[in-house]
């Protein structure tokens, strides 16, 4: 479903001392129904608000405290969390400690959806674990959502020039130090923070699911 998957592809058939024709071998990218957003009510977008609707091991952690910092400068700043458990005790104790982090568990994905066409910024501050694709992130996308992503792994396939990537070798304080300043020059500039929208969600029509099933047609 990415570059990045064949490419990983192409070293394990190497590592073995295999060949990999790669002439039989496509992209094909993965899909959502974008009709199900298409009615969604994207002038009323809050952008102080923050949803997170992945696993928790994929950087809930860092988001917290990112959110926390944010919160500290602007006091609208809301974090609202939405998965059916949280393990890690760190990211039980921002939610005890602070009453603009909300954790909801696990709801529809219509109602993700709608919470998403409420916010401007998705912040996916992922440093462990892999990404073949990313339903979240392309998700965020097709509810007019600026991206601060990972670059690494298939989420600079789906970002590239229209979001802001994080630099791989961040890490830890730097990487949640760098999300911060992000966050608050797209607070600065209605602009830019405009224009990433619309960018990512005319990108993130060309993965509905007719246009994947165009691309397999054109395959085969």
């Amino acid at each position: 479903v990415s570059e990045w998957q064949k490419n990983n592809l192409e070293l394990i058939f190497s590592l073995i001392n295999e060949k990999l024709d790669n002439d039989n071998f496509k992209i094909l990218g993965n899909g959502i129904n974008t009709i199900n957003n298409i009615n969604n009510k994207f002038e009323n977008k809050d952008k102080y608000k923050f949803v997170y609707c992945s696993n928790p091991d994929r950087g809930l952690s860092l988001l917290c405290e990112i959110v926390k910092r944010l919160h500290n400068i602007y006091n609208e700043v809301t974090l609202d969390i939405y998965f059916f458990l949280i393990e890690d005790p760190m990211i039980q104790k921002y939610i005890d400690e602070n009453d603009f982090i909300n954790f909801h568990g696990k709801v529809t994905n219509e109602k993700i959806n709608q919470e998403l066409a409420k916010t401007s910024i998705w912040i996916y501050p992922n440093q462990y674990s892999h990404e073949t694709f990313c339903i979240a992130c392309l998700e965020a996308m097709n509810n007019k959502n600026a991206v601060i992503t990972r670059d690494f792994s298939a989420l600079p396939e789906l970002v590239k020039d229209n979001g802001i990537l994080i630099p791989s070798e961040l890490k830890d304080e730097k990487l949640v130090k760098f999300c911060v300043k992000k966050t608050i020059e797209l607070y600065n500039d209605n602009e830019k923070l405009e224009k990433m929208q619309n960018d990512l969600y005319n990108k993130s029509l060309s993965y509905d699911w007719g246009e994947v099933a165009n691309r397999l047609v054109g395959f085969l």
